[in-house]
């Protein structure tokens, strides 16, 4: 299968396995209080419920972790596509139940933000929410720490840029799809991630969560839901 194992260090500690279904890219990875252990990523155009089994198997395999030494799991809480959240969430409650263990949801657009703590100052993250919109939220960085200046919503991309004022880092699909629009309308004021930058990360997902669980978030799977912040395309169906 097509993806890509990245082993970043030989820990015995395994604390935290993390998923990310949110968008069309997947993501797994195993993390513990040392960082990254291992991540794999794949990218195609076939429905995340028929790789996402087989990824956290191989990463399990080629990191030589047995789940029994998992200790927690994550998984991106959105917002995304509404189908990869529920494919996300339905495995990691799945693992969390079979193993008796905690599972913590994050937020997709946070993750995102905390993937380019080498940036200074304001950080638009945006994920295509189709409909010509987009799921954005803004936040600051400053010595590599990141702090959300506001609240996750569902809007055209023109608001998203409209109440930004100087220099503005724009990342994630979001920012890919309508990067001629943001350009125009931020002009010179408007850099943008590159490449696989835009990619959400499960290790991101795994750093936030270790964080989470350390500050004493329970994990309750009862309490794991997705955010998608707007209704289904049956929902509106319904409502015409």
């Amino acid at each position: 299968m097509p993806g890509h194992l990245k082993k970043e260090n030989n820990s015995n500690s395994l604390t935290l396995l993390a998923v990310d279904t949110a968008t069309s890219t997947c993501s797994v990875a195993l993390a513990d209080q040392n960082g990254t252990i291992a991540e794999l990523n794949y990218s195609g155009k076939q429905t995340h419920a028929k790789h996402l089994a087989t990824m956290v198997d191989r990463l399990l395999e080629q990191a030589a972790v047995t789940l029994d030494r998992v200790a927690a799991f994550a998984v991106d809480a959105g917002p995304g596509t509404f189908t990869g959240l529920r494919i996300g969430m339905a495995a990691v409650k799945g693992l969390a139940a079979a193993t008796r263990k905690p599972a913590v949801g994050v937020s997709s657009l946070d993750a995102l933000a905390n993937q380019v703590t080498h940036v200074s100052g304001q950080i638009c993250c945006l994920l295509d929410a189709r409909r010509g919109e987009v799921y954005a939220a803004r936040y600051a960085v400053s010595d590599g720490e990141v702090t959300k200046l506001t609240s996750e919503a569902v809007v055209a991309p023109q608001l998203a840029v409209a109440p930004i004022d100087g220099p503005c880092f724009y990342i994630g699909s979001g920012a890919m799809v309508y990067r001629d629009i943001i350009a125009d309308q931020a002009g010179k004021n408007a850099r943008f991630a590159e490449g696989d930058e835009n990619h959400i990360r499960a290790a991101s997902i795994a750093r936030l969560a270790l964080r989470k669980l350390a500050a004493g978030d329970p994990g309750r799977t009862v309490e794991l839901v997705p955010n998608y912040i707007r209704r289904s395309d049956a929902e509106y169906n319904k409502m015409r």
